[in-house]
């Protein structure tokens, strides 16, 4: 587990995983990702402590060109994962088109399990309003009640199933409902994914400069922050 005493800390720390995991993303192995993920996240804690102490300006530094990487980004309508692309625009067309395929396989049982859970899922984001102000608490609320209505949305369904045709397909629907939902989740990624994909690419062909030059920002951000780290544990011995 990982502590700060800052809340600002915490939230400048969020926006820096943000890009220097997005180089992590295509590692095969998750375990090894998440590990090197969490130990860069540690040494950023580290020297964002330290420096926050003794150098602020450094923090400050960084913090900017976190900000202005993220507007242009912004402007641009994508996000950093969105510029790993592959080594030639004939490998990321292709990746498009199967993720289309794979779009085009799911979007049945997907709209199916988005009409179904829509209802509980608005519920659950009105009462978690309702019940709760801070973002923790209200985080909580949300996952309490998607923990309540969403079973008793596959068993409402399953029992209106049964008393329309009997229990064998109220059967197959009280399995075949979460799977659609969790389809439906799995489908709306995969679409917000395939946008930002198509956004970098279309950037790479008509503005390649601006798109190599994000990348580069991207590479040097995620470098500063790995020698914020290394500079604070030999600034830290030699005092």
């Amino acid at each position: 587990m990982l502590h700060a005493e800052q809340e600002e800390a915490l939230v400048l720390i969020d926006r820096a995983e943000r890009i220097f995991s997005a180089e992590e993303i295509s590692e095969p192995d998750e375990e090894q990702r998440l590990d090197r993920s969490l130990r860069l996240r540690q040494r950023f804690l580290a020297g964002y402590a330290f420096y926050h102490k003794h150098a602020p300006r450094r923090i400050d530094a960084i913090e900017s060109r976190i900000s202005v990487f993220e507007q242009e980004l912004s402007q641009a309508g994508i996000d950093p994962s969105d510029l790993s692309l592959h080594s030639t625009a004939a490998g990321t067309i292709l990746s498009l088109l199967a993720r289309i395929l794979t779009c085009a396989l799911m979007a049945p049982f997907a709209l199916f399990g988005a009409a179904v859970h829509y209802p509980a899922y608005r519920l659950a984001g009105y009462l978690s309003r309702r019940l709760g102000t801070e973002q923790d608490v209200l985080s909580t609320f949300k996952i309490i009640s998607a923990m309540l209505l969403f079973p008793l949305t596959w068993m409402s369904v399953a029992l209106i199933a049964e008393a329309l045709t009997g229990w064998v397909v109220a059967f197959v629907f009280l399995v075949l409902v979460p799977l659609c939902g969790y389809v439906a989740i799995r489908f709306f990624e995969e679409i917000d994914q395939f946008l930002g994909s198509l956004a970098a690419l279309s950037m790479f062909m008509m503005r390649r400069r601006f798109f190599v030059r994000l990348l580069a920002e991207r590479a040097a951000i995620r470098r500063e922050i790995l020698a914020l780290g290394e500079d604070a544990q030999h600034e830290s011995f030699s005092r």
